[in-house]
Parts: structure tokens; sequence; C-alpha cells
């Protein structure tokens, strides 16, 4: 596995979703590299490799994870993320199309940090996975950027 440069995970079945939060990502946000994959097995087989490695980890600065998918769902990639001492700690963002209050709550319960509605309209997408983008890249804290002050904190100690 690559290590190094930031990452944001996508995991989503459909293929035109897929498609255009791909094109938004890379116009938002350039520099980050983005993995994709289309169903829970390749989640859990891309983030839980068989060689036990988990130094890339620490550069997903963000799953978008989608529920409703085929063989492994959205809900089992989350729940085994979220029991792992290291995955536990990467930010979680459920962008699927289910408004069912039952999803919103298990994803929740299973700790999600976000539950967002795909919107339908072209635009409305766009705008939805930018500002996703914009803050999870931008303004948030990672586990990474905290270990690296943790680091230099140290050593200036």
């Amino acid at each position: 596995m690559e290590t190094g440069l930031d990452t944001i995970l996508l995991i989503e079945d459909d293929e035109i979703d897929t498609e255009l939060a791909t094109r938004i990502i890379k116009a938002k946000a350039p520099s980050m590299r983005i993995i994709t994959v289309g169903n829970g097995v390749e989640a859990l087989q891309y983030l839980f490799p068989a060689s036990g490695a988990s130094a890339h980890l620490l550069n997903i600065k963000i799953v978008l994870l989608d529920l409703h998918m085929p063989g492994i769902d959205g809900f089992e990639v989350l729940k085994r993320m979220k029991t792992d001492m290291i995955a536990r700690l990467i930010p979680v963002v459920v962008f699927t199309s289910s408004r069912e209050l039952k999803d919103v709550e298990t994803c929740y319960r299973y700790g999600a940090n976000s539950y967002i509605v795909k919107p339908i309209a072209m635009e409305q997408f766009e705008d939805v996975v930018s500002n996703i983008v914009h803050y999870w890249s931008h303004h948030n804290e990672s586990v990474k950027e905290y270990s690296i002050q943790q680091t230099q904190q140290e050593v200036d100690s």
C-alpha cells in the first residue's frame, strides 16, 4: 500500500455517482489521492489487507460510504471500521440515497461521523460533495496531522 498521500476513500457501487464524485473531488482537492471501491468486499480488502499492514490508514482523511451495496453493505463496513483500533479514527461520512430513520440511527450507533442524503439534482450533488471535501480536507484535524504535531512537540521538548 502506498503511504504519504492524503487520501479520500470513496465506497460506492453506482458508477455514475462514483464518476461525478471523483470529478468533483479532483477539482476541489487536486492534491488528494482518491481511492474508489465499488462494494463492501473491496472496501474491507483495502482497509484491512491480508498482510495486516495498516500504515496506509493514517493517510485517509475521509471515507465517503454508500450504504446499500450488493454483498457486504455499508453498514458492515462501518461497523468493522469502528471496531478496529486504527480505522475507527478515520472520519466516515455516510453518503447515501436512503432517508430511512432506521438507517440514520444505525449509522450513528455504529460510529458514523456524518450522514448525508445524496441530492438528485446535479448542481446540488456537486455543492454537497464540494462542501464535504472542503470541510474534511481543509478544516478537520486528522489523526495523521495530530500525530505529526505530537511528534514535533516531543522533539521540541
